[in-house]
């Protein structure tokens, strides 16, 4: 498990900034954070280090905050995951339907096609 004090430290100071700070904070976080967007967003450790100018010792502090969700929403959209399981597809065919069954993982990729994974039930 994770050490997770530095991060509620964090958030308590955060509470307990005037509005004016927090308000010039939130501008400079949205700079930087857009900045990574106009160059395609960049991955976690680009946006960490490069961006934001951040050491290596960051990087599970900023992964316990949940940073690299952001940097991933905004490498790849919404659909963060890039995954979706199943253990039976049905698939509609002019002879009729047929049933695969394992683990069936959805993906995804970068240009926007859907790639099918199919693996067999014992993988489970």
């Amino acid at each position: 498990m994770f050490d997770d004090s530095r991060v509620k430290e964090a958030n308590e100071w955060w509470d307990k900034l005037p509005e004016e700070d927090r308000q010039r904070a939130f501008l400079a976080m949205s700079t930087k954070l857009n900045k990574n967007i106009e160059v395609g967003g960049g991955s976690y450790r680009h946006v960490l280090y490069d961006i934001f100018g951040f050491k290596p010792d960051m990087y599970v502090d900023a992964q316990i905050a949940g940073f690299m969700n952001v940097t991933n929403i905004m490498g790849y959209g919404l659909d963060v995951e890039h995954y979706e399981y199943a253990k039976k597809v049905q698939v509609n065919h002019p002879d009729g339907i047929q049933e695969f069954e394992g683990q069936i993982v959805l993906v995804k990729t970068e240009d926007d096609t859907l790639r099918i994974e199919m693996r067999p039930p014992e993988s489970l």
